[in-house]
């Protein structure tokens, strides 16, 4: 299983004089052979939105395990299984 977090290097280009992205096809059309690649070799591959976990993040301490918790079996399903884990700012 391959589980992978996607921010705008996934599907856009940088432009460090301008100091800002550009959505470009060519990158996210790499990422997406890396996955059929990937899918051939036998792997499951997941794909998720840094925006996502940034917002889980982002909630206050008490509400971030609950969150990640309901996130996660969304993703996988009813295995996900959460011990405890602290979350330090």
């Amino acid at each position: 299983m391959i589980v992978e977090v996607d921010g705008p290097s996934h599907y856009t280009t940088y432009n460090s004089h301008l100091a800002q992205y550009t959505v470009c096809e060519s990158t996210y059309a790499n990422h997406l052979a890396k996955d059929r690649w990937l899918r051939k070799q036998g792997f499951k591959v997941f794909r998720i939105g840094n925006y996502e976990i940034k917002h889980i993040t982002s909630l206050p301490k008490e509400k971030r395990l609950e969150e990640f918790y309901f996130f996660f079996t969304e993703i996988f399903g009813d295995i996900v299984c959460i011990e405890k884990y602290h979350f330090y700012n």
